[in-house]
């Protein structure tokens, strides 16, 4: 989308399908400052499900991570600079459930976390 629109808008508001506006939502936002829902999730637990992914798919890049949830403000910029490695790991998350790299059962499982990883690739 943003590769294929001129956006010219600075603020965008990332929401899922089922996100319902009851009132205006009036979120100031500036470049390097989005702001977004707290997750549910966390990553306090290092031996989590969400923390095993994280560090996974980080491969040592990160050393800190949001539990963030929609909707998401966030500077047009940022989201220029964030969407390819947003994509890009969404994609190889979702490569990953079969093959050399098959994700641990755990991870996809209701008996081992409400956060199937098939279910929320999207937002790692």
């Amino acid at each position: 989308w943003l590769q294929n629109t001129k956006v010219v808008e600075d603020v965008i508001i990332i929401i899922d399908p089922d996100c319902a506006f009851i009132e205006p939502y009036t979120v100031p936002v500036e470049e390097g400052q989005p702001v977004s829902t707290k997750g549910y999730y966390n990553f306090r637990d290092e031996n989590s499900i969400e923390m095993q992914i994280a560090r996974y798919y980080c491969r040592g890049v990160c050393d800190h991570f949001d539990p963030v949830a929609v909707p998401v403000v966030i500077h047009r910029k940022d989201l220029e600079r964030l969407a390819p490695l947003w994509l890009h790991y969404t994609r190889e998350i979702r490569r990953d459930r079969s093959g050399a790299h098959k994700w641990p059962i755990e991870w996809n499982d209701n008996r081992f976390t409400t956060n199937r990883i098939e279910w929320v690739a999207e937002m790692f």
